[in-house]
């Protein structure tokens, strides 16, 4: 099976304080710009009947703009992950499957910058952050066969359990910074806000 879940948003919001207590020159006090782009493609491949074993890589990018007359900054994030996955399938009827999707562990490359600028002075901060994690994570889904081989899926919640270690290393102002971390995670979540909507096509189902 191929697919996969794309997602992009994006925000302009604009604040003026017209107070004159608080704001007597009155200037713009802020105004921001936010844009997200997150791709998550799935591949995987059927070593039993309804038992599929796959790679989910992933890719997003965050890039947030905050203006003000006396300040600006532009904060750019954009990262990386790769998981391995084992998805069990059960039939409901001809035209719905439910299944649980399982991942053992995951990496995530993240690199982010930034740029201030206040006045005539300026600071830059940049981070590149390396993330392994040895996890056990359930997600419990149902997919809706449009067709033979196209299937509409939306996932709902989660339970995991992981064990992060992460490292990060960067600048400041052209001052070297570096730390290590290590965590332990559980979670739990039935929130409606964390359902997900997918697309996957079953290239060899009969």
């Amino acid at each position: 099976m191929i697919g996969g879940a794309l997602h992009f948003s994006y925000e302009d919001s604009y604040y003026n304080d017209k107070n004159p207590r608080s704001n007597p020159t009155n200037q713009v006090y802020l105004e921001e710009d936010g844009t997200i782009f997150q791709v998550n493609p799935t591949f995987g491949y059927f070593v039993l009947n309804n038992v599929a074993v796959g790679l989910n890589p992933g890719y997003s990018k965050q890039t947030t703009i905050l203006t003000r007359e006396d300040y600006s900054s532009r904060f750019i994030n954009s990262s990386f992950s790769l998981s391995p996955f084992i998805r069990y399938y059960a039939s409901l009827n001809e035209k719905l499957r439910f299944f649980v999707h399982g991942t053992l562990f995951s990496y995530q490359y993240m690199a982010s910058t930034n740029k201030e600028q206040t006045f005539d002075v300026t600071r830059e901060t940049t981070s590149k952050l390396y993330i392994l994690s040895p996890s056990f994570r359930i997600q419990p889904g149902i997919v809706f066969f449009a067709t033979k081989r196209v299937g509409i899926e939306a996932t709902l919640g989660f339970i995991g359990y992981s064990f992060t270690r992460s490292k990060r290393e960067g600048t400041t102002d052209g001052n070297k910074v570096e730390h290590k971390a290590t965590d332990k995670n559980f979670q739990f979540s039935l929130n409606p806000a964390s359902i997900n909507l997918g697309l996957q096509f079953y290239l060899n189902r009969k």
